[in-house]
């Protein structure tokens, strides 16, 4: 069912079991590429930024799916079960519902729902753009699914949260990662930047790395074969939900000129995927 509202169309997705709710944001007629061009048929999904609807703090992702939507990509906001208007049970407790996200809560739903859209609008792959926590099943996701062509996050977390956070145990005995670090998460991070998959990560200023931090971007970085597809870039004068000052604004740029420089290599790769994952 959909309902559509102005340049906006209320949707239903059958994802994993659940009904997810979403919202879709067409390429606009006046901007939108020929149907010809593949850029028309790459689609951009937002799934929710923690527990917040698909709107985000100061409706940001609906401003950037508007934006994105007029440069002529298919976009749509989703909301996972139990977020937003889609049913479901969550656990009550803040940390409680991190945790299971970090556990891959979402994974298997974001991938069945990313597989229908794709059939359903007749795309070509699926950027991820998530903020918080919901760069981590976006990683996940990115890792798990051969539809994701590129992923962007937004102050991305790469740690599970501890009853003691001055832990100074080791994740193993042969490793430099702090002990709380979500092993996990980092592999699919190896996973998406060595499959030569694009990640675009943006920092805002009051969430960035203190030197009595662990700098995971760096670290993250340091072993890759294919550092280009890697791009990590500061947000300034915004704090991390990224909604104040020149904060939706400067998010917009960043991504629209990262679109722009890796869409020719998704026309190349259409449905096919990347091998092996």
């Amino acid at each position: 069912m959909t309902r559509a509202i102005k340049t906006r169309e209320i949707i239903t997705v059958a994802a994993d079991g659940a009904c997810v709710r979403g919202t879709y944001h067409p390429p606009q007629s006046t901007v939108r590429a020929p149907e010809s061009d593949e850029k028309s048929r790459i689609g951009i999904v937002f799934p929710n930024s923690g527990v917040l609807p698909r709107a985000a703090t100061g409706d940001s992702a609906v401003y950037w799916a508007d934006s994105f939507a007029k440069a002529g990509y298919p976009t749509f906001r989703l909301d996972l079960e139990g977020l937003g208007d889609s049913a479901g049970d969550i656990p009550e407790k803040l940390l409680d519902f991190v945790s299971s996200v970090n556990a891959g809560r979402y994974v298997s739903q974001m991938c069945s729902a990313m597989n229908a859209l794709v059939s359903r609008f007749n795309l070509s792959g699926i950027v991820i753009v998530a903020h918080c926590a919901g760069t981590v099943s976006g990683l996940y996701a990115a890792a798990a699914s051969n539809q994701v062509k590129g992923v962007v996050l937004l102050d991305p977390y790469f740690h599970l949260q501890e009853v003691n956070p001055n832990s100074q145990c080791r994740a193993d005995l042969n490793s430099e990662l702090p002990g709380n670090a979500n092993l996990r998460l980092i592999n699919s991070w190896h996973q998406v930047a060595s499959a030569g998959i694009p990640i675009l990560v943006l920092t805002a200023m009051s969430f960035r790395v203190n030197t009595r931090d662990f700098d995971y971007l760096n670290y993250l970085q340091a072993p890759l074969h294919q550092p280009q597809a890697i791009t990590i870039e500061p947000v300034e004068d915004t704090p991390h939900s990224f909604a104040e000052g020149p904060g939706k604004e400067s998010v917009r740029r960043h991504i629209e000129a990262w679109l722009g420089t890796h869409c020719a290599g998704w026309q190349m790769s259409g449905n096919a995927g990347v091998s092996g994952r």
